[in-house]
């Protein structure tokens, strides 16, 4: 005799907890749920550690997706010592009304960011591999580290693969040919298409 109807589910439920299977399917879920708040939890904290200038009201949900789905990029910078190099790009660039503005060396695009206004930041920079102050590594370093917000591009000759290895972990938007042409333009304005930085 199994006794009652609920005596009988406690005996079933109590047989099914514990068997190994069911302690480890268990044991699982309670693994990825916890896996998921720490992550969730670091990557919070990581954020609030950075403090880019976009998060200093401190509505970071609202000034996030206002980020992805209605934000357009206002300011590109070109660091170089000939403004020839990059005409073409000028030219993609401002056929979207953005502001542009160059540079001739590293610390004076570091200046410049410096003295941006607050609650306003750069939101493209394209840079020689080679300056005359610093390599373009050492400046995407200390851009990263003072605007978290700020995309770059890097001209150069660098193999693909060396390339993405070299900058990984930087956030370089992509490496540019030496002398930018037409079609570079225009693999240039896909991707700040592709991360809603252009309509």
């Amino acid at each position: 005799m199994h006794g009652t109807g609920l005596q009988f589910c406690a005996r079933r439920l109590i047989l099914f907890f514990h068997l190994p299977l069911a302690k480890n399917v268990i044991r699982l879920i309670f693994h990825t749920i916890a896996y998921q708040f720490i992550i969730s939890y670091a990557m919070a904290r990581a954020l609030l550690s950075l403090k880019p200038k976009i998060f200093e009201t401190g509505n970071l949900g609202h000034l996030y997706l206002m980020r992805l789905e209605t934000y357009k990029m206002k300011q590109a910078v070109f660091v170089s010592r000939e403004e020839a190099q990059f005409k073409g790009l000028e030219q993609m660039l401002g056929q979207h009304n953005i502001e542009i503005k160059w540079c001739a060396t590293g610390n004076e695009l570091l200046s410049l960011m410096t003295n941006t206004p607050k609650g306003q930041w750069i939101d493209l920079v394209i840079m020689e591999e080679e300056l005359t102050d610093m390599n373009a590594k050492a400046l995407v370093e200390a851009v990263t580290a003072q605007s978290p917000m700020t995309n770059c591009a890097i001209t150069g000759t660098m193999d693909k693969k060396k390339f993405h290895d070299f900058y990984e972990g930087y956030g370089v938007l992509m490496q540019l040919p030496v002398e930018p042409g037409q079609d570079d333009a225009k693999d240039l304005e896909n991707q700040l298409q592709k991360i809603r930085f252009l309509g």
